[in-house]
């Protein structure tokens, strides 16, 4: 399994920012993946699934604390585990979508 942190930066991964841009492009990946009828899970927290994009953006971007403007507000993480590592994943009982 492959796991990194991409590096705070201009771009999607601006953590210092709104979270905004970063929901966009999962919320991008998801419409391509919804397309092709690959299952996709969307946004959720550890309390709820299935929560709408704004509502992600707002708790994230909220939770702010005693940051400073420039201080990271979130992080990212990409996890690419193996086509075996993800058999081990499966939740039975969940309607998958038809090739």
């Amino acid at each position: 399994m492959n796991i990194d942190f991409p590096p705070p930066s201009n771009g999607v991964y601006n953590n210092a920012g709104s979270s905004r841009q970063l929901a966009n492009y999962l919320e991008h990946e998801d419409m391509e993946r919804m397309q092709k009828g690959i299952y996709t899970e969307g946004f959720f927290n550890l309390m709820q699934e299935n929560l709408y994009k704004s509502q992600v953006i707002k708790d994230i971007d909220g939770n702010i604390g005693q940051l400073l403007k420039t201080d990271a507000k979130f992080y990212a993480i990409h996890v690419s585990p193996s086509e075996s590592e993800q058999k081990h994943w499966e939740i039975p009982n969940r309607s998958k979508p038809k090739p």
